[in-house]
This record gives structure tokens, C-alpha cells and sequence, in this order.
């Protein structure tokens, strides 16, 4: 949530899309680490079929998030840098 905020006051004063884009990535990968820290933790306590299949699925929602994150940040990275 910070980093959406800080990036929109960040357009707001007049910074480039590409360090906004990669500074609300790497906000976002660091809540979905912790969040899946916090399904880990409570996947102690799992003893239901629905249970499991939902932990399976925070798992998987959070890879293909990260992924596309990543790609994301990646991507931004390199239309910052400049070209010789």
C-alpha cells in the first residue's frame, strides 16, 4: 500500500513512469513475501481438503503475481537505462 501511495505522489511531482512502475514492483513483491510467510505460518494449523486446496492457491496466486512482477521490474529497469 506505501509504495502505491509514494509512487503516485511520485507522478504527482512529475517522476518518470519507469521508476514509479519498478518502485511499486518491488513494494508489491515485499508484501506478497510477507504474505506468504503468513499463509506458511498459519498452514500449521491446516486440516481440511479446503484448507489445503486454498494454501495451494495462495501459493500459486503469489508465484504468478511474483512472476509478473518481476518481469515488470525487469522490464522497467532496462527502459531506464541510458543509451550510449
Amino acid at each position: 500500500m506505501r509504495a502505491v501511495v509514494v509512487g503516485t505522489w511520485m507522478l504527482l511531482r512529475g517522476a518518470p513512469m519507469e521508476r514509479v512502475r519498478v518502485l511499486v514492483a518491488n513494494g508489491v513483491l515485499w508484501v506478497l513475501s510477507f504474505t506468504l510467510a503468513a499463509t506458511l505460518l498459519n498452514s500449521i494449523l491446516v486440516h481440511t481438503w479446503l484448507q489445503t486446496v486454498t494454501f495451494g492457491a495462495i501459493v500459486v496466486c503469489r508465484f504468478l503475481l511474483g512472476r509478473l512482477f518481476r518481469w515488470e521490474r525487469a522490464r522497467a529497469t532496462v527502459t531506464m537505462m541510458p543509451v550510449p
